[in-house]
Order: structure tokens, then C-alpha cells, then sequence
């Protein structure tokens, strides 16, 4: 279940871990429950808008309806845009990290993980990390809901990849 590796971490890379932050976030049950209670107070905004302006019951509750569309497909072309948009972003970003252009040494036990740079080392235990997931790029450990530590897939061969995710199991981190 040890194991070790070491990377660079490159740009395509950090444009992966974004993506994935990204569509995860979209994909989430908060979210699905932000959009839905967006959509019931524009529904019924628009329509006590219209019924006020003095429209009849039913054509309001259309107008409604077809506010409600218009809004839903407003929503979709901001966040196609964004997602669009984000390797642009994320290169960027990534530029201006210099830390993260250097090289990575990783190993890990059933304690943990450490992370050597040139720059320092630093040693967390499992219960340091929410979660971890695996994309067919990269071998993710959630800090949090938007901090995450990656190691590239390319980085690892088979068995190091499956005693990383088997490490980090059997440290008590959920799979996403």
C-alpha cells in the first residue's frame, strides 16, 4: 500500500483539475437546489408580474413559462461560456503559480501523504482530506471542495495508482 512517485505538474494537467472542479460543482445536489428555487422565483415573479400588468390568468402563466425558458437557456449559454472559457482561465492561472511548475515527489502509506518540492516537504495525514477521485488524467485529494492536491495518472503505473486509491481508502476518504 506505500507507494511513491514524481511529477511536474503541466498545464493541460491543471486545465483538467479545473474541468473537473467545474463539473463537479454543476453536477452537485446544492447546486441542482440553487437552480431549482432560482427557477420557482422567476416562475413566479414573472408571473405576478404579468397577471399585475393585467393579463389573463392563463396567458400570464405562459408568458411565465416562456420567461422561465428564456432564463434557463441565459443560464446555460453564461456557464457553456464559462466552461468554454476556463482552459483559457486556467492556463493563466497556472502561469502565475510558479510553485506549481516544479518538481513533486510523492509517497504514501497507510498514515499518509508527503509532498516533496525542491522548496520543502510537507506531510499530511488521510483525515487532512474530504476525498479523493480519480479522472482518467489525474489522481485527485480534495482539501476541501475547491482546494485539491493532483498527481498525474501518468505518473503512476498501474499497482501505485490502485495503493494510492487503496491508501487513501483505508485512510477513511470517500471516493467522489
Amino acid at each position: 500500500m506505500a507507494g511513491i512517485a514524481a511529477f511536474t505538474l503541466s498545464a493541460d494537467d491543471y486545465v483538467s483539475m479545473q474541468r473537473t472542479v467545474f463539473v463537479r460543482q454543476l453536477r452537485s445536489r446544492r447546486f441542482a437546489i440553487r437552480l431549482s428555487l432560482l427557477q420557482a422565483a422567476v416562475l413566479t415573479a414573472s408571473l405576478l408580474f404579468f397577471v399585475m400588468a393585467g393579463e389573463p390568468l392563463q396567458e400570464a402563466a405562459w408568458l411565465g413559462v416562456l420567461t422561465l425558458l428564456a432564463g434557463t437557456i441565459g443560464l446555460s449559454i453564461v456557464i457553456g461560456g464559462h466552461f468554454l472559457l476556463l482552459p483559457r482561465r486556467a492556463r493563466r492561472l497556472f502561469t502565475q503559480q510558479r510553485m506549481l511548475h516544479h518538481p513533486v515527489e510523492v509517497t504514501w502509506d497507510s498514515a499518509g501523504i508527503c509532498w516533496r518540492t525542491p522548496h520543502g516537504v510537507t506531510t499530511y495525514p488521510w483525515n487532512q482530506y474530504i476525498a479523493w477521485q480519480r479522472t482518467p488524467r489525474l489522481f485527485l485529494l480534495y482539501a476541501s471542495d475547491l482546494v485539491l492536491y493532483a498527481v498525474p495518472t501518468q505518473a503512476l503505473d498501474m499497482q501505485a495508482e490502485e495503493d494510492l486509491a487503496q491508501a487513501a481508502a483505508a485512510g477513511g476518504l470517500p471516493q467522489r
